[in-house]
């Protein structure tokens, strides 16, 4: 995408930069960025960032322990865990 320094300034500019990349969605040890949600046609990017808040706060089933990345979340965490306000 082009940002026209000189129609938002060097600041935005570089801020909507550093957003494209960064870490949006968080699950343990793996990080997806708005890139890759957009790569799998998902947009709602506020959507998840709220799933990552969420998963920061739930356990796994069989044990007291974060969930450690995305296939743990898969195997271990049953889906009426994520049944929570907001997500």
């Amino acid at each position: 995408m082009d940002f026209s320094a000189t129609i938002h300034g060097t600041r935005v500019v570089a801020e909507l930069k550093a957003r494209i990349t960064r870490g949006l969605v968080v699950i343990g040890s793996d990080v997806f960025s708005r890139s890759d949600l957009a790569a799998v046609e998902c947009y709602c990017f506020t959507a998840a960032s709220n799933l990552s808040h969420i998963l920061a706060t739930i356990r796994v089933a069989n044990g007291n322990r974060k969930i450690e990345n995305t296939r743990d979340l898969f195997h271990n965490v049953p889906p009426e865990a994520l049944m929570v306000p907001r997500l």
